[in-house]
């Protein structure tokens, strides 16, 4: 599908799709379920967490 013809996306749908993901991410914690909690990175990500040093690559 060509980018002129995809409906933009309003706030309210970007808030729903942020909130489903966090749902799915804090449950595969709750289920310790590494598959998913490693799904969205890969071997160039970087995590910055506050106070700590940065850690690089895939979990």
């Amino acid at each position: 599908m060509r980018a002129d013809r995809i409906a933009p996306t309003t706030l309210d749908q970007n808030l729903a799709a942020i909130a489903a993901f966090n749902e799915r991410y804090l449950k595969a914690i709750d289920d310790e379920d590494i598959a998913a909690l490693s799904a969205p990175t890969t071997d160039r990500h970087v995590m910055f967490a506050p106070n700590r040093a940065p850690i690089a690559g895939g979990l």
